[in-house]
């Protein structure tokens, strides 16, 4: 398996030694962002990680390996190179076979890490069930990775383009555990809230990392899922994101687009309609779990 992988040595050195890593999805990097940003508010995420005494692992695909720890500027050229493939579980060997440079989703991202015993992934949200699933069977492979692989996952709860409720059900019947960091509604991405309670809240990381240890020593095999709200200051409206959420599906459905292509035009348009508003909410949000993320990787590291 591992002749696939092309590990940078300071991953080698940490893995060798048990130091804490957080693992962090690419994808998140390559949608939404002009490069130059998207680097900047990259390196922030990583500076936060190393500041919480831990090591920050990018994951990406390129020249037919996967990537685990791929250095900054050479992310950076493959941004630049364009023809980036957005990369899900499924895609992984398709991707190797034809040296495409791809950039992981969360179920990229969660398989990769458990392939190495990495147990700690930050991202900003993960993927769940679409909005219209029920007409175009749109449910994410983040939900079934994260029900097959046992990594602990921080994240801002789902994308507010989701269907929250149907994805919190999907979860419950999954088997995975669902807990909000320091708060009683399930956060919604740019949302520090939403309509819908959260299974379990705990305020915490230690009684947290003690839920994580205590599945790893049961053996059950799901992830968990820490949802962790966006910080207040960079919160958006629920009703706002309702609105734009709506408006661009109706185009997304206009324009015929479908599968692996809804979410990076949905996330474009609301950029757009926003003034550039869940930008800056995304930059916030990812930053903040990768500070929760290093401080959860301390405790849980085995």
């Amino acid at each position: 398996m591992l002749e696939y992988f092309e590990i940078h040595p300071d991953v080698q050195e940490a893995m060798r030694e048990s130091i804490p890593v957080v693992v962090m999805e690419s994808t998140i990097w390559a949608q939404g962002l002009p490069t130059k940003e998207a680097i900047n508010a990259l390196m922030e995420c990583c500076h936060i990680i190393r500041e919480e005494d831990a090591l920050p692992v990018l994951v990406a695909l390129s020249g037919g390996k996967i990537r685990v720890g791929i250095r900054m500027d050479e992310f950076s050229e493959m941004l630049d190179r364009g023809k980036v493939q957005k990369v899900n579980l499924r895609d992984i060997p398709t991707c190797i076979q034809r040296h495409g440079d791809g950039t992981t989703t969360v179920s990229a991202t969660v398989f990769i890490a458990h392939s190495l015993g990495l147990p700690v992934v930050a991202t900003g949200g993960i993927g769940g069930v679409h909005r219209n699933a029920d007409k175009t069977f749109d449910v994410s492979a983040d939900l079934h990775t994260l029900a097959n692989y046992p990594i602990a996952v921080v994240a801002s709860g789902v994308k507010s383009i989701l269907n929250i409720g149907a994805t919190l059900e999907m979860m419950e019947t999954l088997g995975i555990p669902v807990i909000a960091y320091g708060t009683d509604l399930f956060p919604s991405f740019y949302c520090r809230t939403s309509q819908f309670p959260a299974p379990e809240r705990m305020d915490d990381l230690e009684e947290i990392a003690g839920v994580v240890r205590i599945r790893n020593r049961l053996g059950m095999k799901s992830g968990v899922l820490i949802a962790n709200p966006i910080p207040k200051d960079y919160s958006l409206s629920e009703n706002l994101m309702d609105e734009v959420v709506e408006k661009s599906l109706l185009e997304a459905t206009d324009l015929g687009i479908t599968g692996k292509g809804v979410t990076p035009y949905l996330l474009e348009r609301i950029h757009e309609m926003t003034g550039g508003a869940t930008v800056k909410a995304n930059i916030a949000l990812i930053k903040e779990n990768s500070r929760i993320g290093a401080k959860l990787s301390r405790m849980v590291y085995y």
